[in-house]
């Protein structure tokens, strides 16, 4: 699948577009096999966020936030439900 098309919204700043654009045709596999990764998509999904994934073979889970402060709500939830570690990274200026 292209790319470009993430990466032009992300240069963007178009972070719903973005989110449209993510796929991994790994995730529903993974969940079949691993129920931490179903887990980790209800999480992140009962969160107003942007968009979210399964990263690469499944090495991280990622989303999408709208604010720093949503993002750090999210990754405080992330680590009271004890699924690991959960970090807040942020691009840009």
């Amino acid at each position: 699948k292209n790319v470009n098309p993430l990466i032009e919204c992300l240069k963007r700043g178009r972070l719903s577009q973005a989110a449209r654009c993510m796929h991994n045709a790994l995730q529903p596999v993974a969940e079949q096999m691993n129920s931490e990764v179903t887990q980790l998509r209800k999480i992140f999904n009962s969160e107003s966020i942007f968009g979210h994934m399964m990263s690469g073979s499944g090495s991280a889970y990622f989303g999408i936030c709208a604010t720093q402060r949503q993002a750090r709500r999210m990754a405080c939830r992330l680590q009271d439900s004890q699924m690991g570690m959960a970090f807040v990274a942020q691009s840009g200026p």
